[in-house]
């Protein structure tokens, strides 16, 4: 029994991807996203991705490159994920990189979810954070109408003074339209 063990436990370690060899293929002075690289290891791979992306200690490029690997692992895990950091992260651009992420990764598969999300953004005090979170519900609502979504929409943009605000959250260049 202790050799059946033994056995089991090895065969996990030996199929469970090692922090260093992911790190490895985060490094480099030109780095690029390499899914054939990723898909020489288990399919759960995206755990040590989100451990290595929440390190505080880890540099923020590398953190970076990890929330960009995620992209590889549309799963409901990786959802929460950004859905954490969304609300979580300290760092105002980590939240406008994990909106960013979210929409990209699941706008198709969760809409409904990322409206929860991203709604209450349109309120944020971080300008980038409310235009990516419109543009992302304007995709939405384009792709799927929904009264209470455009209402939140127009509610946004009539509250937007600013030109470049109206454009970078998808709405033109004046008012109306």
């Amino acid at each position: 029994m202790v050799g059946f063990a033994i056995a089991f436990f090895s065969q996990d370690a030996i199929s469970a991807p090692e922090r260093s060899e992911i790190l490895g293929l985060l490094q480099g002075y030109e780095w690029r996203l390499s899914p054939e690289a990723f898909s020489q290891f288990p399919a759960d791979t995206y755990v040590t991705l989100i451990a290595i992306a929440g390190d505080d200690g880890e540099v923020a490029y590398i953190r970076g490159r990890a929330r960009t690997a995620l992209s590889l692992y549309r799963n409901d895990t990786v959802w929460q994920f950004f859905s954490d950091l969304i609300v979580d992260a300290d760092v105002a651009v980590e939240r406008r990189r994990a909106t960013e992420s979210i929409c990209q990764l699941f706008l198709s598969s969760k809409p409904d979810p990322l409206k929860v999300n991203l709604v209450p953004l349109l309120d944020s005090n971080d300008i980038h954070l409310r235009t990516k979170a419109a543009r992302c519900l304007g995709q939405i609502n384009k792709a799927e109408p929904d009264a209470e979504l455009e209402s939140a929409l127009l509610g946004y943009r009539d509250r937007i003074s600013e030109s470049w605000e109206r454009r970078a959250a998808g709405f033109g260049e004046s008012k109306n339209q």
